[in-house]
């Protein structure tokens, strides 16, 4: 996402990692600004999938570029948000797994039903 959205030419990222970036960027922008449907909401299992998040991403990135009028590879004036939103989305989808997780490991007495801890 950080090399989609050419993080290395943002005036505050430009020596920074790509997480590291989205990161930062994202702690001032506004994730309700761009939103993602989070990945495999339909399936009642336990994995994770990176890929039909980062699919979306990137449309939604290529859109904003349509709307601003810019190029890939230019710095679009809503990266802070976009930032925002992915980090936001990716932190939900692994919450929500691991949640998933750890209802199945106490289901099947793996973990105790009072106090399952994750570390």
């Amino acid at each position: 996402v950080a090399r989609r959205l050419s993080l290395r030419k943002h005036p505050e990222c430009h020596s920074m990692a790509g997480g590291k970036a989205i990161e930062h960027l994202a702690q001032t922008g506004n994730q309700d600004l761009v939103t993602f449907r989070l990945p495999m909401q339909q399936y009642r299992n336990c994995n994770f999938s990176f890929s039909g998040l980062q699919n979306l991403i990137n449309n939604a990135i290529g859109q904003k570029e349509k709307e601003e009028g810019i190029q890939e590879g230019e710095i679009l004036s809503c990266v802070k948000d976009v930032a925002a939103a992915v980090q936001h989305a990716v932190a939900v989808h692994i919450i929500q797994r691991t949640y998933r997780a750890m209802l199945f490991c106490i289901k099947n007495s793996m973990l105790p039903s009072k106090n399952a801890t994750l570390v």
